[in-house]
């Protein structure tokens, strides 16, 4: 009787083993660079007026908790559309433009981008490594960005990135360099690869565990009616030369392992999700009475499981494809692999619906709801004229230093007796005012 499985050379095995790791470490690496400073760190942080900036560790992502660009449920819905039109895309140019020039129209674009992410890839696992060895990198240098007195931000480096920097343009350009009649080299294939799904894993962040079970579940029936369904997958994949996918040498014949960047990205938000709830787990239980300060230390119950589920999806996958002798689509095993891991162990540590509630999204509150801003005014009013004291104050009377005469008296049919005699019976008062200044 044959077996079931039948025997793999040692050099396939090889290549399996080893395509495998390489995505695991990409999931691994890519999920704990997506980690922020923990909040007790902030909290017990002392504030200084001054920073001094050899006693903080570097870090360039010191952010909340809270992501409110993170994608959503709605996002995830539509995830699997929109990458069934882009392939679907793809697919059509090949066949009516040719594939030599989509190839190089994507080189060029890839090769725009490969500086970043490479330069995040090497600053990233360098991070990584010297926290593992218990090396502190105290940032030396610091730019500062002002807008008159006022600083606007600040951007903090320490001198491995200074080294990093220029490593991180050999890769781009000996893939962009390379000549157009020769296939491009596998291992900067692979680094540009591999630099993109870790570039991807820590900036695109899944808000909940709701949404990345819709995500995968959207992506099961995508991965599988684009690989059973049609031959568009299979044949976009195997004909573009561009670093969308990862590859191990098969054999000396020059034949490669595939696996797309979507198998590593996709489920390995799903694992970075993971890994940030055991974290929000840890903040929730020390209360913030500062039990570590580490970013690190704490447990990781979920993320292990799921990281532990995404190897046996993945092996499985190599397996059914060994024996059927056709390309399988990982999400088909990966997908359901990363679900069940969540619902087991939230099952059996009773946290299910704790678990199922958490978001990464901050809830608003009625102190963030925006209060209505006063419109300007933009009527003319018009402003009355100043004055100064003496126009409101009334002239004095200065009748009394008239002198009458013949004339006036004749006219005005007084006489000074009769002013006088006025004065005395106390007539007007113009009349007692007079009267009173000649006495």
């Amino acid at each position: 009787m044959a077996p079931i499985i039948p025997p793999v050379p040692q050099d396939l095995l090889i290549s399996y083993v080893g395509l495998l790791s390489l995505a695991t470490c990409i999931i691994v690496a890519g999920s704990f660079a997506a980690l922020k400073v923990s909040p007790l760190k902030k909290i017990h942080k002392k504030p200084k007026l001054i920073p001094d900036s050899d006693d903080e560790e570097y870090t360039d992502d010191e952010d909340e908790e809270f992501h409110d660009d993170a994608m959503q449920s709605a996002d995830a819905i539509l995830y699997p559309i929109t990458g069934s039109i882009m392939l679907f895309g793809l697919w059509w140019l090949i066949r009516k433009v040719g594939v030599e020039l989509v190839n190089e129209l994507l080189a060029t674009m890839f090769a725009m981008f490969g500086i970043g992410s490479v330069f995040k890839l090497l600053t990233g696992t360098s991070r990584l490594v010297t926290h593992a060895l218990g090396i502190r990198m105290a940032p030396k240098y610091k730019i500062v960005f002002t807008s008159g007195i006022r600083e606007l931000f600040a951007v903090r480096f320490p001198h491995i990135n200074l080294m990093l920097l220029p490593m991180s343009f050999a890769p781009t350009l000996a893939y962009i360099l390379t000549p157009k009649n020769q296939p491009k080299p596998v291992l900067w294939t692979v680094v540009l690869g591999s630099a993109f799904a870790f570039h991807a894993l820590s900036m695109i962040k899944l808000d909940s565990f709701k949404t990345g079970v819709i995500l995968l579940s959207g992506l099961f029936v995508y991965d599988v009616w684009w690989v059973f369904g049609t031959t568009v997958m299979v044949d976009v994949a195997t004909k573009l030369d561009v670093p969308i996918k990862l590859m191990w040498p098969k054999n000396s014949n020059g034949d490669f392992t595939l696996l797309g960047l979507g198998d590593v990205v996709v489920p390995g938000m799903f694992i970075a999700l993971a890994l940030r709830y055991d974290q929000h787990r840890f903040v929730e239980r020390a209360g913030g009475k500062g039990q570590s300060k580490q970013r690190y230390s704490f447990g990781k119950p979920y993320f292990w499981a799921a990281i532990s589920a995404y190897i046996l999806g993945l092996a499985t996958t190599t397996i059914v494809m060994h024996i059927t002798k056709r390309a399988q689509p990982a999400l088909l095993y990966l997908s359901p692999a990363c679900i069940l891991s969540f619902l087991l162990t939230a099952a059996i540590r009773g946290e299910m619906a704790e678990a199922w509630a958490w978001t990464t999204t901050k809830q608003k509150t009625s102190a963030d709801i925006e209060r209505p801003i006063a419109k300007p005014i933009t009527e003319v009013v018009e402003v009355p004229k100043p004055t100064s004291v003496n126009e409101n104050k009334p002239a004095p009377d200065q009748s009394w230093l008239e002198v009458p005469n013949a004339a006036n008296g004749a006219g005005s049919g007084t006489s000074d007796a009769e002013d006088e005699a006025e004065g005395n019976e106390g007539g007007t008062p113009k009349a007692r005012k007079r009267n009173k200044k000649r006495r």
